[in-house]
């Protein structure tokens, strides 16, 4: 019905007709309600068919890991900061643990350390840290440790664990994350 209105083009609004003779709000509903179940004579509809979703197994652990490791954390930060002065501050903070600042992303774009690329932010960050020596353990309390120096500085909201499942990335990157 919406098409069959746009496409008769005799009632539009003003973001389509501009500022000559544009429709109310309730015109345009009343023509649209006029093409019910008209069909538009430049518009093909689409068919109906159902989704059709794959089986999934019912154990909600359907993927089986023979290996299975953690190789840092995003930890989620709520600050007023700018990407840099941030990632400065959380880079600086993490010295001398066994994780370093990676990357921070916000609205899941890459911002620091910076890309080029231009991102409206909010203040709530995913800041990244990884294991500074390749093929160290990571453990809950190097996680912890982390976000005990972090604190005083940062308001943090929640932690997410980087798994390696069979060497895998068992986690999502942002937008140019490497």
């Amino acid at each position: 019905a919406v098409s069959a209105t746009l496409y008769d083009g005799r009632v539009l609004t003003v973001d389509v007709a501009g500022d000559i003779g544009p429709a109310s709000t309730t015109q345009y509903t009343d023509a649209i309600i006029g093409h019910l179940g008209a069909p538009s004579s430049t518009y093909q509809a689409r068919t109906y068919r159902p989704i059709s979703l794959p089986k999934l197994p019912a154990a909600p652990d359907f993927v089986k890991a023979s290996s299975w490791e953690i190789t840092g954390c995003d930890l989620f930060v709520e600050s007023g900061l700018d990407a840099g002065p941030l990632g400065d501050s959380l880079a600086a903070l993490s010295e001398g643990t066994p994780l370093r600042l990676k990357m921070i992303s916000n609205r899941g774009t890459q911002v620091y350390p910076a890309t080029g690329g231009v991102t409206d932010c909010v203040d709530h960050w995913r800041c990244r840290f990884v294991r500074r020596d390749e093929g160290a353990e990571i453990s809950d309390a190097d996680i912890l440790a982390l976000v005990h120096r972090v604190q005083p500085e940062h308001r943090w909201m929640h932690i997410e664990k980087l798994p390696l499942h069979d060497g895998e990335p068992g986690y999502t990157r942002a937008q140019g994350e490497d």
